[in-house]
């Protein structure tokens, strides 16, 4: 084992590697950088077949130290003490050395709690994440609702094994006075440069309600019909849009004032933020809820639901409703836009409540707690191996294959017990 000075740290960039920039790819963006340059870690970076030149081009791109690890390698503890999953489950012969301290980020278990919003095979993805935790895991949470909802699903998980580490608004994120900027960007994304404009930034997802965001904006202008007012919608396409398409055709003589502009580059998100009215969030469930606390930062207005983590991420600086409050949604959007200075107090409070999270104070509670982590780690007897898988198989696999069997045999329990009765 190494000392704490020059822990090998092993960064999983199995979502870096992707390059889709969602939520998580930003989580990894933020927080792999500074733990790479942290003077306490001697940085590895794993690489998942396929994805070899995505995640090589990023290191490249962000000037990172530190040796490559494929995997090829079959025995991990000859490079790394410790491995960082930020998602997916861990390469079994990574889980199986009990030499190597594995750390795993987990945002959410909206899959398992709400399954209907996702495709079966991502829901099995987060169920194998899960299963794949044990009692000597180092696992970070990204909210207290999180944490709260992993022990409440893995009673066997102890609490004290389980680090929330709040996330944050980037240091781009603050309230663009560029005039010229933001007229750019408007032109860019299709926003008409002379109307006010309320956001929603999302991806377009059922579970992130976008079809309540459009009711309640269509509600505000049935009863302010002299409104100039428009709503933008921004993010990348998602799954299961058939709620949102339809609250869309129903949107009559409004329809024109929604206007829809696909994925905005990080570049030209806090000018898009800025130059709008206010934001809106009635996302039905987060782990986080990172857009609220970026329009926040950049003194933007916040109406945002009041479910999961958005409470600890809003406080009292926003508006929260209930998600399928479109009335209340709509009356809060009409006192925004009809009061500059409650606007500018809303404003006021956003940019301070922003202030209370910071990636360098997030990266730095995951580089003590992984380097507590490994003193106990290396200090007691090695812990029990896992049941070893073969080779050839892989853990995604196997938990699936589980799963699956466990589902089977309680149908079949099931059809037992009604034919007995």
């Amino acid at each position: 084992m190494n000392s704490v000075s020059n822990l090998r740290l092993a960064l999983d960039m199995y979502v870096l590697g992707q390059g889709v920039k969602t939520g998580v790819y930003r989580v990894c963006d933020e927080l792999f950088p500074r733990l790479a340059c942290s003077s306490l870690f001697a940085p590895l970076y794993y690489m998942r077949k396929g994805f070899e030149t995505i995640a090589s081009s990023y290191i490249a791109d962000h000037q990172l130290s530190g040796c490559l690890i494929t995997e090829l390698d079959q025995k991990p503890s000859n490079d790394a003490d410790i491995l960082l999953s930020p998602f997916g489950v861990a390469p079994c012969n990574w889980l199986n050395d009990p030499n190597i301290l594995h750390a795993h980020i987990i945002y959410d278990l909206i899959a398992i709690r709400m399954p209907h919003f996702f495709s079966h095979e991502a829901s099995m993805e987060v169920h194998n994440i899960i299963a794949s935790l044990n009692e000597h895991t180092v696992i970070f949470a990204i909210s207290e609702y999180t944490k709260q909802d992993l022990l409440a699903y893995r009673p066997d998980l102890k609490p004290n094994q389980v680090t929330v580490i709040p996330l944050a608004a980037g240091d781009n994120f603050k309230p663009c006075h560029d005039e010229k900027k933001k007229t750019e960007v408007r032109e860019r994304y299709g926003v008409p440069h002379d109307v006010p404009y309320v956001l929603s930034l999302a991806t377009l997802e059922i579970r992130k309600n976008l079809d309540q965001v459009v009711k309640a904006f269509i509600r505000y202008l049935d009863q302010n019909s002299d409104s100039h007012l428009h709503l933008v919608l921004s993010g990348m396409t998602g799954w299961k849009l058939e709620q949102l398409n339809q609250a869309l055709e129903t949107a009559g003589k409004w329809r024109n004032r929604i206007v829809l502009t696909g994925f905005v580059d990080d570049t030209d998100l806090s000018a898009l933020y800025s130059g709008a009215t206010c934001f809106i969030y009635l996302s039905r469930y987060e782990g986080f809820g990172l857009p609220p606390l970026e329009a926040m930062a950049c003194g933007t207005p916040v109406i945002s639901s009041n479910n999961s983590s958005l409470p600890e991420v809003v406080g009292e600086a926003g508006i929260m409703f209930d998600a399928d409050d479109i009335e209340a949604v709509a009356k809060a959007i009409q006192q925004i836009t009809s009061s500059d200075d409650y606007r500018t107090e809303l404003s006021a409070k956003g940019i301070e409540r922003a202030k209370l999270f910071s990636w360098n104070k997030c990266a730095s509670i995951v580089a003590e707690t992984l380097i507590t982590a490994h003193e106990v780690f290396a200090n007691q007897s090695i812990y029990p191996p896992r049941k070893s898988l073969k080779p050839s198989t892989d853990l995604n696999i196997y938990l699936s294959s589980l799963l699956t069997s466990l589902a089977k045999v309680t149908r079949k329990a099931v059809r037992l017990l009604l034919k007995a009765f």
